[in-house]
């Protein structure tokens, strides 16, 4: 069951950043390009969709919309997995998500795990092989001691996915309330997100009777939600680890039918400051960057 519960204002925060998340599709067009995921109310993708279909706005000037096709790229999706000792009554559940995960994802992605129990380090480099990937998920485990240290893992992740500007990138986060440790602002951390060009999914297990008071937690809390909301990622949080299976696979079928929408965009110097991409049918979710 989600808690949807919000203790934070998110409004007044999501208003410090301008993050980039559509691509020029040539340098010298005016063609720009942006990945949208179109899900029914029940989370199933929705298919055939096409130019008609779509309405994209800048700065609340609708574009022309030239082309609308299911995208067939490659992802690069970072799994940022908590392995701190708060974790380890909730790890084998999770465990169980991840290999559905990767087994679900389509071939043509690549996955690497990252745990962030202590500092930040790299499990499984960015692969497509199931089996090297399901022997890196078999090995997660809580290290005792160790607190969260998910902000810096985040920003050593951006750092990583910039790198590599010809493949789409996606950052998905696992984790749990505890003691946060990277001593990191929100709005530093999302600074390295909007580098990155990475939409951020959070899965978040909450405690009850837990609310993130102290300052570290709620750098957290504002990283996770702002992050989301601007960068058209989920935001979930779940009061049972045994629910994730299914919020993960369904991430994974989501990620695999997304589309790809070419627009036109007037020459400027400046950049539009915001994006907003609907679809001409009712009844859908749309999940896309909303923010430059």
């Amino acid at each position: 069951m989600l808690d949807r519960s919000r203790p934070f204002f998110l409004l007044a925060a999501a208003a410090l950043f301008h993050i980039v998340y559509a691509f020029p599709v040539h340098a010298q067009t005016e063609e720009w390009s942006v990945f949208a995921s179109v899900v029914d109310r029940a989370g199933a993708p929705v298919q055939g969709l096409g130019t008609p279909d779509f309405v994209v706005r800048e700065n609340g000037m609708a574009r022309e919309i030239l082309r609308v096709a299911p995208a067939s790229d490659s992802i690069r999706i970072a799994l940022l997995i908590d392995t701190s000792q708060e974790m380890r009554s909730e790890l084998i559940d999770v465990r169980q998500s991840l290999r559905t995960f990767v087994n679900e994802i389509d071939r043509r992605h690549e996955v690497a795990l990252v745990g962030f129990g202590g500092p930040p380090t790299v499990l499984i480099d960015y692969t497509k092989d199931v089996k090297r990937l399901e022997g890196g998920i078999g090995r997660l485990v809580a290290r005792p001691g160790t607190g969260s240290y998910l902000l810096s893992a985040i920003i050593d992740t951006s750092r990583t996915l910039r790198k590599r500007r010809d493949l789409r990138r996606v950052m998905v986060i696992v984790t749990t309330q505890g003691p946060e440790f990277s001593e990191i602002s929100y709005q530093t951390v999302l600074e390295y997100v909007r580098d990155s060009g990475a939409p951020m999914h959070s899965y978040v297990l909450r405690r009850e009777g837990v609310s993130p008071t102290d300052p570290a937690a709620q750098e957290v809390e504002l990283t996770l939600a702002v992050g989301t909301q601007m960068t058209g990622g989920r935001r979930e949080d779940l009061l049972s680890a045994m629910s994730m299976t299914g919020r993960l696979q369904s991430l994974a079928i989501e990620l695999n039918n997304q589309y790809q929408v070419v627009y036109a965009r007037p020459k400027t110097l400046i950049p539009p400051k915001t994006i907003d991409v609907g679809v001409r049918k009712p009844d859908v979710v749309v999940r896309a960057p909303r923010v430059f």
